[in-house]
């Protein structure tokens, strides 16, 4: 599996890295500025999280440097105010999971948050100030409702329950210039789709791209999804709030993605 850096209109494509043999990217994100690329890698049974640094010209700088986590890796997310970020990462534990942050030398690891078997914690991502952040709350049966969004306590009236659905709520990313959220709902019989939330006002635009992992462009305006998907793959497309929408690859297999300056 292999990571590219590409411009919006597809052009200027080059290959950063690639895994070792039979590895896969399970999650990524990009340095706000660029320059960097927070991943987590899995190859058999070891799981890390891993940073890459890379040149103007798109070329690896180095060797990856693998950050230490108390348990297993599976989401992570750069805080986007800092020049020199801290990472927030959703971990999965044997009896549980957390959302902890860790700077980007590795040191300073610190839990922030936590639960022992049910619920489990997933998707979590900095609000667009970088003051704190959302993730999603899995409560197993007998929850009527069991996929929840949240901030902080989650606690409905504190405001801190954000959108409840019956089901699975993934591929979460926040807006640069506002709390705006986007997230994936649905299922395949009926469809899956990005939805589109304001969390301070609750307005929400429900099937707002027919698709999944939504990611904001650096103003907000356009976002890159990958379609549903079809015989033999999915495409990359780009959605444009204020003008054509535009097709960025061909028919293949893709993985996680993102969008920054």
């Amino acid at each position: 599996m292999s990571i590219y850096l590409t411009n919006p209109n597809g052009s200027g494509t080059v290959r950063l890295y690639t895994t070792p043999r039979k590895a896969s990217i399970g999650a990524l994100d990009l340095k706000p500025g660029g320059g960097e690329v927070a991943i987590v890698e899995r190859a058999g049974s070891v799981i890390s999280l891993k940073l890459l640094s890379y040149n103007d010209n798109g070329s690896l700088i180095g060797s990856p440097r693998v950050i230490p986590t108390s348990c297993v890796a599976t989401k992570v997310d750069y805080q986007p105010i800092s020049s020199d970020p801290l990472l927030l990462v959703t971990e999965s534990c044997v009896d549980g999971s957390k959302i902890s942050t860790v700077r980007r030398d590795g040191t300073g690891y610190q839990t922030v948050m936590e639960t022992v078997s049910n619920p489990i914690l997933d998707h979590a991502r900095w609000l667009h100030d970088g003051s704190n952040f959302i993730y999603v709350l899995f409560e197993a049966s007998p929850s009527s409702v069991p996929y929840k969004l949240c901030r902080l306590d989650c606690v409905e009236s504190a405001g801190n329950l954000l959108w409840t659905s019956n089901t699975d709520l993934s591929w979460v990313d926040v807006a640069r210039t506002s709390n705006t959220v986007l997230f994936t709902a649905g299922v395949s019989t009926t469809g899956v789709y990005i939805h589109r939330l304001n969390i301070d006002t609750g307005e929400i635009l429900k099937t707002f791209i027919h698709g999944t992992d939504g990611h904001f462009s650096p103003d907000d305006r356009k976002v890159l999804y990958e379609t549903p998907y079809a015989a033999k793959g999915t495409y990359l497309d780009i959605h444009d709030t204020m003008g054509p929408s535009a097709r960025i690859t061909p028919k293949g297999d893709y993985g996680p993605k993102d969008w920054r300056l």
